[in-house]
């Protein structure tokens, strides 16, 4: 059974009191909110920044995360709509990943992770990013 926190990110009921939460979200707030799979909560994530779905930056995109499993993280990104993703990098134990954009546009970051620098990473969820 997911705890509170992690089913709000998927379900919105339409009684707050089911949400289960001391501070039930605003439909606004759940519809801005990063799409994380059950997965990125299972890892032991929590997304310190950006906490919304969409994010304005100059030429880079960065998640910090707390990452108090020291789980590994790699991320790809792509334009927005576009299916060539370009990876932003090596795998990374810690709790950052920044991406390098290319040009002015949106983008979708991918983030995935694995207990191994070399084993199977799993998409854990996504952001989008605005580079101006």
């Amino acid at each position: 059974m997911p705890p509170p926190e992690v089913m709000v990110i998927s379900h919105f009921p339409k009684d707050p009191a089911w949400q289960l939460l001391s501070n039930p979200l605003l439909l606004g707030e759940f519809l801005r909110q990063p799409m994380m799979k059950p997965k990125f909560f299972a890892d032991g994530l929590q997304l310190v920044s950006p906490v919304r779905s969409q994010t304005n930056v100059g030429d880079e995109a960065k998640l910090v995360l707390a990452n108090p499993k020291n789980v590994w993280l790699l991320a790809s990104y792509n334009s927005k709509g576009g299916d060539n993703s370009q990876s932003c990098g090596h795998a990374v134990q810690g709790d950052q990943v920044t991406c390098k954009l290319p040009a002015s546009g949106s983008y979708e970051m991918r983030l995935f992770t694995s207990t191994e620098s070399q084993g199977e990473f799993n998409y854990v969820g996504q952001l989008e990013f605005n580079k101006s």
